[in-house]
């Protein structure tokens, strides 16, 4: 009887131990580091990198705009006016000034943050 028991036994073993086997790799493929769920969250952070960069590309061509109009070769004289007003606090005799508080003015003079 007992030789039947390690007969039957050592016919388990196996199957068993090939079924573990199975689930600990399919387990780490969808689980692990470089599993399944890793990959889509690496895939998501891709997505918000290239929609930065991209934000981060227009606001440079509207800087490299902003300066390519200031430079002395092509000068814009509406942008150096707004410059000239904007740096030395000046307005012309003509122009009504109206004062805002300093949250809105902030909010106001940045353009993209």
């Amino acid at each position: 009887m007992l030789h039947d028991i390690r007969r039957q036994a050592g016919q388990v073993v196996v199957p068993v131990l090939g079924i573990a086997l199975l689930a600990y790799f399919a387990y780490h493929a969808i689980q692990g580091d470089r599993g399944l769920f890793a990959w889509m969250a690496l895939n998501q952070q891709l997505k918000q990198i290239h929609a930065l960069a991209d934000a981060v590309a227009a606001q440079r061509a509207e800087l490299e705009n902003r300066v390519q109009r200031l430079s002395s070769a092509s000068l814009d004289p509406d942008l150096l006016d707004e410059r000239v007003r904007a740096m030395l606090n000046y307005a012309r005799q003509d122009e009504v000034v109206i004062m805002l508080p300093p949250a809105a003015s902030v909010g106001a003079s940045t353009t993209a943050n």
